[in-house]
């Protein structure tokens, strides 16, 4: 809602949902990091695709205040829970 347009932000890695893990916080922040350690192109670094499915996680995901300048996560579909 905020009238600009989202940027078009191509996906770099993708975390796939498994039914034997019960906690995805580390894996979304492993995610995370590594996608922000990547070099900017055009004032992004890249998009987490979250695909399809449920992601309970117990910790919060942290974002690093410098050197990431849009780590997107992506949602695919309406079936993506955090």
């Amino acid at each position: 809602g905020g009238g600009v347009p989202l940027p078009d932000v191509p996906v770099r890695l993708t975390v796939n949902h498994a039914t034997d893990v019960e906690d995805y916080s580390d894996i979304i922040q492993q995610a995370i990091d590594v996608v922000s350690s990547m070099p900017l192109i055009n004032g992004f670094r890249g998009a987490v695709l979250l695909a399809p499915g449920n992601y309970p996680c117990s910790k919060t995901t942290l974002y690093q205040p410098m050197g990431w300048c849009c780590a997107v996560v992506v949602f695919q579909l309406k079936k993506v829970l955090l």
